[in-house]
């Protein structure tokens, strides 16, 4: 697999996923009256964290998918 593809991968997952783990861990007290802002939305922390788990899951699916892609290329093709 090219490394390009790789990354753009690992971008679209790390995107997928960063949206999905934004509201974790806040609460509703937790807002700015004004702007309705979390106060502390830890985002270096989830940053870290989405960064390193779509990593690994990056690396799992072109892994699987080098394994068992002439597998399912059959399988589609008839």
């Amino acid at each position: 697999m090219q490394p390009v593809t790789f990354i753009l991968i690992w971008v679209i997952v790390w995107w997928m996923v960063w949206f999905a783990v934004l509201s974790f861990g806040l609460r509703q007290g937790e807002r700015d009256a004004e702007s309705g802002a979390p106060d502390n939305p830890q985002l270096v922390r989830k940053a870290l964290m989405v960064t390193a788990g779509s990593f690994v899951f990056t690396v799992v699916f072109v892994w699987l998918l080098g394994v068992f892609g002439p597998q399912l290329r059959a399988i589609l093709e008839g």
